[in-house]
């Protein structure tokens, strides 16, 4: 008897036929049992067109545009729905447990002149319960209904805004394991407030 030697889908296939299993789910919630790490899928979505929202709730038909009130940024106090471009930046937001973080969370990076992301996340230490971690879930968003905003500076950044009720086209349950800078989150923000 003759076996064919069959090699595994590389991480950009199975990721492509991930994608096209979640077009046709009923439910909008992505199986997801790959051995890659699930930031790498998000990141695959960004390259498709998306944009990601997380969130700690799990059960949001439409995200409706909320005031955000962060008055440190120019894009920072619209009534919008707000979407990011970066594969790491939604994990943050989406397994904060916001009954054990009261104050204040910061997340943001530099980029070197090689093009590295840097990261850095931090939450205010003096108000949060030990462990302020739950499971979330990441949003998949159409892209086309949003519009990029700009920082301080006039320059375009990974945030994206839509002043309308928006529809995800998918979401991805995640839990804190899945967020890799967990253990180098900062606490106290009051004590860190360089950037």
């Amino acid at each position: 008897m003759h076996f064919e030697h069959l090699t595994p889908h590389s991480e950009q296939e199975q990721f492509t036929l991930l994608l096209a299993k979640v077009k046709n789910s009923p439910s909008g919630f992505i199986e997801y049992r790959l051995g890659f790490p699930k930031y790498r899928f998000l990141a695959y979505l960004l390259e498709q067109g998306y944009l990601l929202h997380g969130s700690s709730v799990e059960d949001v038909e439409t995200l409706e545009p909320r005031q955000v009130n962060d008055a440190s940024k120019k894009s920072g106090n619209q009534v919008a729905v707000y979407a990011v471009s970066d594969p790491i930046l939604p994990l943050f937001y989406a397994i904060k447990d916001r009954k054990k973080l009261l104050g204040m969370t910061r997340s943001g990076y530099n980029i070197d002149e090689n093009g590295v992301k840097t990261y850095r996340f931090q939450i205010d230490g003096k108000r949060s319960e030990k462990d302020p971690w739950k499971n979330g879930v990441i949003y998949v968003l159409p892209k086309e209904k949003f519009t990029q905003s700009v920082n301080d500076d006039g320059e375009l950044t990974d945030e994206w805004v839509s002043p309308v009720l928006i529809a995800p086209v998918a979401r991805l349950r995640v839990t804190p394991e899945d967020f890799p800078y967990l253990e180098e989150v900062k606490s106290d923000i009051s004590t860190h407030n360089s950037y």
